[in-house]
């Protein structure tokens, strides 16, 4: 019954003998902590401006894959589908920019109109945004691609020049020739496409 197993539970409990007596509980002096905290302190401030160049360089480092991306997105969109694709740079309106800065974002779009703009919303097949720390031009003169059914994008070449805003850090650049080929180039710290912020 119930009482047999209860009993049970205290024979075992018995047959194990007093509790050990026990040291008692050590706090730390505040000594002790100041001193941890200021290790604590010294290993952080270390730490933090390598982290800060690091996390630059991950932003402009995607920020220029993501645009390589979006040009060949485009480029094979327009050969499979034999219409012209664009992508152009964003701005606070959601429409395309005309000013060469892609900071914003950009938009890949089906570009049937050849426009300097999407003629619908259903047009637009992607919008990217790169991560906030990061500048990004464009050369004077080419304010978006634009593929042709051939996969070639006609005119000058384009050249977008990614750099992060913290400045004196390693920047890349993302160039479209008219063959519609689409190449990224890595730009040493201190380069001058990349000036200090």
């Amino acid at each position: 019954d119930g009482g047999d197993a209860a009993r049970g539970y205290t024979l075992a409990c018995r047959s194990h003998g007093p509790l050990p007596m026990t040291a008692p509980l050590r706090a730390f002096t505040l000594l002790e902590l100041a001193v941890a905290l200021a290790i604590a302190a010294v290993v952080l401030a270390a730490g933090v401006p390598g982290f800060i160049q690091l996390r630059a360089y991950a932003q402009t480092r995607s920020a220029s894959h993501l645009l390589g991306t979006s040009l060949a997105s485009a480029r094979m969109l327009a050969v499979s589908q034999g219409v012209p694709y664009s992508v152009c740079p964003t701005g606070p309106d959601g429409g395309c920019r005309q000013d060469g800065v892609w900071d914003q974002g950009w938009m890949v779009f089906r570009d049937a109109a050849r426009g300097e703009q999407p003629h619908k919303t259903a047009d637009v097949v992607a919008v990217q945004r790169p991560a906030a720390g990061v500048r990004i031009r464009s050369t004077a003169g080419r304010n978006l691609a634009r593929f042709l059914p051939l996969g070639h994008a006609p005119g000058s070449n384009l050249t977008l020049t990614v750099c992060s805003i913290r400045g004196s850090m390693e920047g890349a650049r993302v160039v479209m020739g008219n063959s519609g080929r689409v190449r990224t180039e890595r730009l040493p710290a201190g380069h001058p496409d990349c000036p200090d912020a």
